[in-house]
């Protein structure tokens, strides 16, 4: 399930750039986004990464890249990949949309030469690898840019994101209460066709498919861990009729609540 907060503030480093490299790992993550550029790039393995509303799959010299504010998820799939993150400031106030997934043997030039002064990271070479990131950077924006967002653009995406983002909380804080599209659409001042879309165009499911999934993940936890019964759960979680919760638990989960209790039961938590 997605995180709470979909949103994630990268910290302010001393140095700039954040450079990660990952060895047979899962290509899954929680879907997010931030106002940094994330780039992958995969040495080894593949998997499948959604990008915005679309899903791609990724392979062995796959260039991935996450625009600025854009929601960004690995699906499923183990890697061996590079991960390079930079911030607004490289872009120099320029809004680049770029390709989302591609394959590049010249974009590789300047990625393993980032990664071979990462190895003897020093005063020198951390000017170096600023250096070889610029000149990644203007690689791509020759060669595998979309287009440039103008200011409007790319502050009503940046809001959009933002008011998602608080939805996506209030639903956490509130799953217990009456919650419907009409509800969080007023909450947001748009209307509620316009609301659906944009919440499933950020998060990838229909907000009541999020609330269903928030409600159930409450009810398999008070399941395995409380001594309330069947009705007091419903009620607590938002269901508020035992029999539509026990219905929406078995359509989902593949078992009833009381089947779920007895194959998972544990101690108070």
């Amino acid at each position: 399930m997605n995180n709470i907060v979909l949103y994630e503030k990268i910290p302010n480093d001393s140095f700039p750039i954040r450079l990660i490299d990952y060895h047979d790992m899962p290509y899954t993550f929680s879907s997010h986004w931030h106002e940094h550029l994330e780039m992958h790039f995969i040495r080894s393995g593949g998997g499948k990464v959604k990008l915005g509303e679309k899903a791609f799959d990724v392979t062995e010299r796959s260039c991935v890249i996450a625009n600025p504010n854009e929601m960004h998820q690995g699906i499923s799939g183990e890697a061996d990949y590079y991960c390079i993150i930079i911030p607004p400031e490289f872009l120099e106030g320029n809004h680049v949309i770029f390709e989302s997934v591609f394959y590049d043997e010249n974009v590789w030039k300047y990625v393993d030469e980032i990664y071979r002064l990462k190895k003897d990271f020093s005063g020198v070479n951390a000017l170096a690898i600023k250096a070889q990131t610029c000149l990644l950077l203007k690689y791509l924006i020759e060669n595998h840019s979309v287009k440039i967002l103008d200011e409007t653009i790319y502050q009503n995406r940046l809001k959009k994101l933002s008011a998602i983002n608080g939805t996506v909380k209030y639903i956490h804080d509130k799953y217990a209460e009456p919650l419907s599209t009409k509800i969080l659409a007023q909450r947001m001042h748009i209307s509620e066709g316009h609301f659906c879309s944009i919440f499933k165009s950020a998060t990838g499911i229909s907000a009541n498919e999020y609330i269903m999934k928030v409600r159930l993940k409450k009810a398999k936890r008070l399941l395995r861990y409380s001594d309330m019964n069947i009705t007091e759960i419903s009620n607590s979680c938002g269901f508020n009729d035992p029999n539509y919760f026990t219905r929406a638990f078995k359509k989902h989960v593949g078992i009833t609540p009381k089947q779920f209790r007895n194959e998972n039961k544990q101690g108070e938590k």
